[in-house]
């Protein structure tokens, strides 16, 4: 049967009293209200924590992050140095063996 609340009571029991009926009744409405609340602190309290903890590592984050673009990109820069002057090099020795041969 539902009750004027929207939650469904069971009200017919062979061998259960009246007064446990209501006990029942009552448990069941103070757990369906508690619940509610703890859901709702619970959501608004994971989220605070969560904010925290991201503004906390954030700063931590972006400057590890900013060390490891900078050491890439110095290495990639190196590498390419590097590879202009074998590149330049060689280059030289093709074109020093062209004369030598005309």
């Amino acid at each position: 049967m539902t009750h004027e609340d929207g939650f469904c009571y069971v009200t017919h029991l062979k061998g259960l009293s009246d007064e446990w009926l209501q006990g029942a009744q009552k448990m069941n409405a103070q757990h369906h209200t508690r619940h509610d609340h703890r859901f709702e602190f619970g959501f608004v309290a994971g989220t605070l924590i969560g904010a925290g903890l991201a503004i906390w590592f954030a700063p931590r984050l972006a400057s590890e992050l900013r060390e490891r673009v900078i050491a890439s990109a110095t290495d990639v820069g190196t590498r390419a140095a590097d590879r202009y002057r074998q590149v330049r090099s060689s280059g030289a020795a093709v074109t020093s063996a062209v004369v030598e041969t005309a």
